[in-house]
């Protein structure tokens, strides 16, 4: 996971998983985003006005995909490879 915080241009890829997201003020804390009657063409001014002075977001980059989805993978095999033994053995035990 990539945390970045503090900038004002774009805060993550656009082919990136972004877990969360929001604006900081001058001091560098997490603060809620601003009201949402800030107008587009004058969105960065508004910031500027409430006091958010910068964005931060966690995300995880593209070129983690392939690991997360052999973690996820191996977390939905070891249950059902668990569950068809136990499957197994329940059979064979209450057959004999």
């Amino acid at each position: 996971m990539t945390t970045v915080q503090h900038t004002t241009g774009a805060v993550a890829p656009s082919n990136a998983w972004v877990l969360s997201e929001g604006a900081v003020d001058a001091t560098g804390r997490r603060v809620p985003d601003p009201p949402s009657s800030c107008a587009t063409d004058d969105y960065a001014n508004c910031l500027a006005r409430h006091g958010r002075t910068g964005r931060w977001a966690e995300f995880y980059p593209s070129s983690h995909l392939w690991a997360l989805q052999w973690a996820e993978t191996g977390l939905c095999l070891l249950p059902a490879a668990g569950l068809a033994g136990l499957c197994v053995w329940w059979i064979r035990h209450k057959s004999a």
